[in-house]
Order: structure tokens, then C-alpha cells, then sequence
């Protein structure tokens, strides 16, 4: 049961970006940088310049849904800053 839990968190953790017309596409996961917490995250072509502005940038092949839980308190409501 254990390995199995293992091999099931890998999947979760690692959900991979089809190609959409004839397009890379990379997960671009934005954070904050006044508050250091997670922003957001967008599709982006994988040729496109990382996003300049209010937030830093990481880029990603795969969406790992538990990566806003790595920076700062998590924060359910997505309000209180």
C-alpha cells in the first residue's frame, strides 16, 4: 500500500502540459514578491520571455499542484495578504 500512495503522489505531483497547436507550452508559476507567497500560475509557449513585472517567475514542464504550499503560509481565502 505504501508504494502504491508513493507512485500516486509522483502522478499528482507531476501533471504534464499536452502541446496545443503545434505549440511547447511550460506552466509559468508566479510569486509574489512583497509578500513572498504563490500568485499564480499560467500556460505560456515555451519561447515566450519570462513575465516582468510585480512577481518572480519559475517555469515548469508539469504542473505541481502542491507547490504554493512551499512558499510562505498557505493561505485558503487567497485574500488576506
Amino acid at each position: 500500500m505504501g508504494r502504491q500512495s508513493g507512485l500516486l503522489e509522483g502522478k499528482v505531483r507531476n501533471v504534464l502540459i499536452l502541446p496545443a497547436a503545434c505549440m511547447k507550452q511550460m506552466v509559468e508559476h508566479c510569486i509574489d514578491h512583497r509578500t513572498g507567497k504563490y500568485d499564480h500560475f499560467i500556460l505560456v509557449a515555451d519561447d515566450e520571455p519570462a513575465h516582468a513585472g510585480h512577481c518572480s517567475t519559475l517555469r515548469d514542464d508539469a504542473i505541481d499542484p502542491g507547490l504554493p504550499r512551499r512558499f510562505g503560509r498557505y493561505d485558503e481565502l487567497a485574500t488576506k495578504t
